[in-house]
């Protein structure tokens, strides 16, 4: 139960990050672009991050 909450808290950090990155890359935040990549390859590790971690347990629970 606890690493389904870790999980889904993860995730909506990540959608955050993605949010933030999305929004800086509009002409307006120009400025700002360059905290608009990192944001986004923040959410974009953590999603994979993720991902990953969820593969793992899927097949080592097939695997059993």
């Amino acid at each position: 139960m606890i690493k389904r909450r870790i999980n889904l808290l993860l995730m909506i950090i990540a959608s955050l990050f993605f949010l933030i990155g999305s929004i800086l890359f509009l002409p307006q935040f120009s400025d700002y672009s360059l905290i608009g990549v990192w944001s986004f390859a923040i959410g974009s590790f953590t999603m994979l991050a993720i991902s990953v971690v969820d593969l793992f347990e899927e097949l080592s629970t097939v695997s059993r």
